[in-house]
């Protein structure tokens, strides 16, 4: 994983990211030559859901949150790779 500064990109083999991970940027995710950029919006969403559950963590078991492919706007290899700087 790295950034170029204004994406934070991710090369993954499956159809889900577990969130281990906080960035406030867009994601570029590489899938096995696939690309999708996955939206600010649904990164600030899954970055407000662990903070939710972490405040709550002495009352709930912490779960396991995801961003998954379908969550993505595919786009061309060839807009994926630009965006890669390749």
């Amino acid at each position: 994983m790295r950034t170029t500064g204004k994406f934070y990109i991710i090369n993954e083999h499956g159809d889900k990211i577990k969130a281990w991970f906080i960035t406030s940027l867009p994601i570029v995710w590489n899938r096995d030559g696939e690309f999708c950029v996955i939206p600010k919006a649904v990164v600030q969403n899954m970055i407000d859901n662990k903070a939710m559950h972490k405040k709550l963590s002495d009352k709930t078991i912490d779960p396991v949150i995801a961003i998954m492919w379908s969550q993505g706007i595919e786009i061309s290899n060839l807009a994926g790779r630009a965006l890669l700087g390749e």
